[in-house]
C-alpha cells in the first residue's frame, strides 16, 4: 500500500461520501498545470520522500518558565506537484484525532487553486510559443536564502518550462553559502566576478538585475552589445532602506535611471507610486511596468497539521525576527510578542523564525520569555512551519509586497501585515487580513489581541486567505516580464 493511500484511510473511511469527492479531485489534478519531464519529476519526487533533513528538535518538551528559550528545527515539507503523473504528496503518518476535520481545509485549497488551473497552462503555451530559446541571466549576488530571491528563482523556474533558458549569475564568494541555502535548487548557476559580469551578459539576450547595485555592474553592458535588453527586477523601492540624503539612499535611487534603456519591472503598484513620485516629472513618467504580486502556490498551502487542532492546544503565534534590517521592527516585535505572553499566558506558543539565539542577543533584544527560536529557515521550512501556525504578525515599517505574510495567508494563517508600501495587492482588512499602522504599537498589539480573542474572526481570515491567495500563482508575473523585456510581444496574450 502507498503512503498516499494509507493516508487516504487513515483520513476518511472507505465508501464515504468524502472519499469519492477527493479521488475524484485527485483524478483532476492529474491533468493540471506544468508538463514536466520525466527526469524532473524523479527529481520533484525524490525531493518529496527526503522530507527531512535537518537535525531533530534540540529540546522535546517546552517548559513554561521565565526567560526559557526553546531551539528547534523544522522538517521540511512536500512540494505540491501538478504534474500528470504526480500524486499530491503529503507529510507522512500525520498525527490526527477523531475531532480533526483537516480534509476541508485541504480540499477548499485544492479547490481554489484548481480554478486557476486553465490559465497557468495555457500562460505556459503562450511563453513557449512566443520566448522559445531566448536566453536570460538575472544577477542574483546572495549567499543565504531570502524571499526576494525565492522569488527571482521561482520566476527562472517558471522561464524554463516555457523553454526560456534562464540562468542565475552569483558571485564566486558566495557559491558556498548559496548552495547550502538552496540545496534543491535546479536553475543553472553562473558563478564569476563583478568585473567578468559584463562579458558573460553579452552572451545571453537580455541580462536582468535584482538590485540596485546589480545595475551598476551592469553600466558597461551597453558598450559590449547595444541591442543586449537590460532589466531591473525591481521588488522594493531601495532608497528607503537607507536614511534620507545619505550615499546609499542617492545611489539607490540613481539606479533607477542609470542606464538609457532599462526595462523596468515591479512587483506592486506601490513601488510604481514611489518610482514616480521620487524621478517622474510633470511631463514625462519612468516606464514601469508593474508585474503584479506572487507566490510559490503550489508549496505554501494548507497541508495535514502534525499534532492536535486548536483549542485542544495552545493558539501558535508567529512571526519573523531579523535584528540585522531595522525596517522589519524587530525590538517592536519582541516587545510586543513579550508582551503578549504576559496578557495571554498559557494561551498562546509564540515562535519566532529569521535569526538564530546569537544575533538576538548580540542585538540585545528581550528574551525575558518563553519562545521557540526556530532559526534561519529555507523556503520549504518556512512553508512547513506556516501549515502549524494559527497567526502571523508583521509589524515591519513597510513592505514592497510582504511575502511571508502573503505566503502564511496561502497556508491558511490568520495575518497582520503593515499598512505602508505594497501589501494593498492582496491585504483587504477584516476579509482576509488585519491591517494596521505599524508605526502606533498599541494598534499593533490590539490587532494581535483580536485574533487571539475573537475565534469568529480568526477562521473568518484564515478561511479567506487560502481562498483568496490563489489567483497570485508565478506563471503570470513571469509572462508579463518576458513581455516588458521583449516589448515587441507585450500585445500577446
Amino acid at each position: 500500500m502507498s503512503r498516499i493511500q494509507r493516508l487516504r484511510r487513515q483520513l476518511i473511511p472507505n465508501g464515504s461520501r468524502l472519499e469519492a469527492i477527493i479521488r475524484s479531485i485527485y483524478r483532476k489534478l492529474r491533468t493540471v498545470l506544468h508538463e514536466r519531464s520525466s527526469s524532473d519529476i524523479q527529481q520533484k519526487t525524490s525531493e518529496t520522500e527526503n522530507l527531512t533533513k535537518s537535525e531533530p528538535p534540540i529540546s522535546a518538551g517546552f517548559n513554561d518558565q521565565p526567560g526559557e528559550i526553546q531551539l528547534f528545527t523544522v522538517d521540511e515539507v512536500a512540494t505540491y506537484l501538478p504534474d500528470s503523473s504526480a500524486e499530491l504528496p503529503m507529510p507522512e503518518n500525520p498525527l490526527l484525532n477523531d475531532q480533526e476535520k483537516p480534509a476541508g481545509r485541504i480540499l477548499d485549497a485544492m479547490n481554489a487553486r484548481k480554478k486557476y488551473t486553465q490559465e497557468r497552462l495555457e500562460l505556459l503555451q503562450r511563453g513557449r510559443e512566443l520566448f522559445k530559446g531566448k536566453g536570460l541571466l538575472f544577477v542574483l549576488p546572495i549567499a543565504a536564502t531570502g524571499g526576494g530571491a525565492n522569488l527571482i528563482l521561482l520566476a527562472a523556474r517558471i522561464m524554463r518550462q516555457m523553454h526560456v533558458d534562464a540562468q542565475i549569475y552569483n558571485l564566486s564568494p558566495y557559491r558556498v553559502g548559496f548552495e547550502q541555502a538552496y540545496p534543491d535548487n535546479d536553475v543553472p548557476v553562473v558563478y564569476g566576478t563583478i568585473e567578468n559580469l559584463p562579458k558573460i551578459a553579452t552572451r545571453y539576450d537580455a541580462v536582468v538585475a535584482t538590485s540596485y547595485i546589480t545595475v551598476y555592474w551592469l553600466n558597461p553592458v551597453p558598450s559590449l552589445k547595444p541591442d543586449l535588453v537590460i532589466g531591473y527586477y525591481i521588488q522594493d523601492y531601495e532608497p528607503y532602506f537607507d536614511e534620507l540624503g545619505s550615499e546609499g539612499y542617492k545611489k539607490a535611487a540613481a539606479s533607477y535611471t542609470l542606464l538609457p534603456r532599462l526595462v523596468r519591472c515591479c512587483t506592486t503598484p506601490w513601488i510604481d507610486d514611489q518610482i514616480q513620485h521620487q524621478h517622474a516629472n510633470e511631463n514625462l513618467r519612468v516606464p514601469v511596468t508593474v508585474l503584479g504580486a506572487s507566490l510559490d502556490t503550489d508549496l505554501f498551502m494548507p497541508r495535514p497539521r502534525h499534532d492536535t487542532e486548536w483549542p485542544n492546544r495552545s493558539l501558535r503565534v508567529a512571526a519573523m525576527i531579523r535584528p540585522s534590517t531595522p525596517r522589519r521592527s524587530p525590538r517592536l516585535t519582541m516587545q510586543l510578542m513579550e508582551r503578549a505572553r504576559q496578557e495571554f499566558g498559557d494561551g498562546i506558543e509564540l515562535i519566532l523564525f529569521g535569526a538564530d539565539l546569537a544575533e538576538l542577543q548580540q542585538a540585545h533584544m528581550p528574551l525575558s520569555f518563553p519562545i521557540k527560536l526556530a532559526g534561519r529557515l529555507n523556503q520549504k521550512q518556512v512553508a512547513n512551519l506556516m501549515n502549524e501556525v494559527d497567526i502571523f504578525v508583521d509589524y515591519s515599517t513597510f513592505q514592497g509586497l510582504g511575502l511571508s505574510a502573503l505566503e502564511a495567508m496561502a497556508c491558511g494563517v490568520a495575518s497582520v501585515v503593515p499598512v505602508r508600501g505594497g501589501t494593498g495587492i492582496y491585504a483587504k482588512h477584516e476579509e482576509n487580513c488585519l491591517v494596521v499602522d505599524t508605526e502606533d504599537a498599541e494598534a499593533c498589539f490590539a490587532a494581535l489581541n483580536r485574533l487571539v480573542k475573537d475565534h469568529k474572526l480568526r477562521t473568518k481570515l484564515q478561511q479567506n486567505g487560502l481562498l483568496f491567495t490563489p489567483r497570485f500563482y508565478p506563471e503570470l508575473p513571469t509572462f508579463r516580464l518576458l513581455q516588458a523585456l521583449w516589448s515587441e510581444y507585450q500585445g500577446e496574450q
